[in-house]
């Protein structure tokens, strides 16, 4: 399927967002959906027979975003549910220079013999495909690039040339490459042996995480980003410090707390909860959940994310070094605006414990 893709801007959240048009129900079969917005084609890769280099080749880099905040697809599900709506948004762009606080997007070249081959991972956690924005100041016009994605790996795209990569950049050098499945796309460029890794200049732009892919037909009913705008959110003042009491109401565990934190201006019903504890070996550990969908105008479920990355003393700060990973589910029930009660499945534990706001 030959699919055009286009970036609206969001006035509400100020940030850009992947469309398809549906211009009638035949456009679930076409061959080319159209989107509205200024024009940013991604154009269709043919399957390459393989990569030039081994699939684990040791000189690959690695760019990983942190997950998308909830409120990032607000104003999809507020746009897709709008009636007079005409397009079905489908994704987010990511911009790395604001995301990633500048992280080098480095690529390690190695000679093949023939030429010089680098490779470079881009992920966007939990997204159903992506494509990759690359701004492209300098290529040879006999480089070589391929693609993939890590829900179907052995589906290689390309070849594309640099000429060809060229050719479709918009007016600021930036080439998208072809969407793939899943969170990560792998990207594989050859420079033939009577060319230079130097004469290579790419920087990594950003990438458009989509919340669908071909493999859903791109129109999942069930899908997120086509869910209603939510109905429910809190009606009391619940942010603040949260701790485990017993059925009297007394703390019996000071091993950890949640904070909750509410009324963001940008967002009433969006809700960012902190978790504090510690490990099995007394270490400590942070969990986070947070978000805007609630099923009840006291009830929020969430999934839960344990983060790690570097020193946070240290300068200048490498926010591509953080990474996350879910690690399970939680849901808070506010009984009233001072108690709570608190289930969790994460890591294998389960339980559900009653909360006392600190007053």
């Amino acid at each position: 399927m030959d699919i055009s893709y286009r970036l609206i801007r969001s006035g509400a959240a100020g940030v850009f967002v992947a469309a398809l048009a549906l211009f009638a129900s035949a456009a679930f079969s076409a061959d080319t959906i159209i989107a509205d917005g200024a024009p940013t084609t991604l154009p269709k890769a043919k399957e390459a027979a393989s990569w030039r280099a081994a699939p684990d080749a040791s000189n690959a880099s690695a760019v990983t975003f942190v997950p998308l905040p909830a409120f990032a697809q607000k104003a999809l599900r507020e746009e897709n549910s709008a009636p007079e709506s005409k397009a079905v948004k489908i994704g987010v762009s990511r911009n790395a220079d604001t995301e990633l606080r500048g992280a080098l997007f480095s690529l390690n070249w190695q000679n093949s013999g023939d030429g010089h081959i680098a490779r470079a991972t881009i992920t966007s956690p939990d997204a159903k495909g992506i494509s990759v924005a690359l701004r492209i100041r300098a290529l040879p016009d006999s480089a070589e690039l391929r693609f993939s994605g890590s829900a179907a790996p052995e589906k290689i795209l390309g070849v594309i040339s640099g000429q060809e990569a060229k050719a479709l950049r918009d007016s600021d050098k930036v080439y998208w490459t072809p969407a793939t499945e899943g969170e990560t796309q792998t990207i594989e460029i050859y420079l033939p042996s009577n060319v230079k890794p130097e004469e290579a200049r790419i920087r990594l732009r950003g990438v458009s995480h989509l919340f669908a892919s071909a493999q859903d037909g791109y129109l999942s009913k069930d899908a997120q980003y086509l869910s209603p705008v939510a109905k429910f959110g809190p009606t009391k003042k619940y942010t603040g410090q949260w701790i485990k009491v017993d059925n009297n109401g007394k703390n019996d565990e000071d091993a950890w707390g949640l904070t909750v934190l509410l009324n963001f201006p940008y967002n009433a019903n969006y809700i960012f909860v902190p978790w504090y504890t510690y490990d099995s070996s007394g270490k400590a550990l942070w969990y986070i959940f947070q978000g805007d969908v609630w099923s009840a105008n006291d009830t929020f479920s969430a999934d839960v994310y344990r983060f790690s990355g570097p020193n946070w003393g240290a300068f200048p700060y490498n926010n591509g070094s953080v990474s996350s990973s879910k690690v399970g589910t939680a849901t808070l029930k506010f009984t009233s605006a001072t108690t709570a009660t608190f289930t969790y499945n994460v890591e294998g534990s389960s339980r559900t414990i009653n909360l006392a706001k600190l007053q």
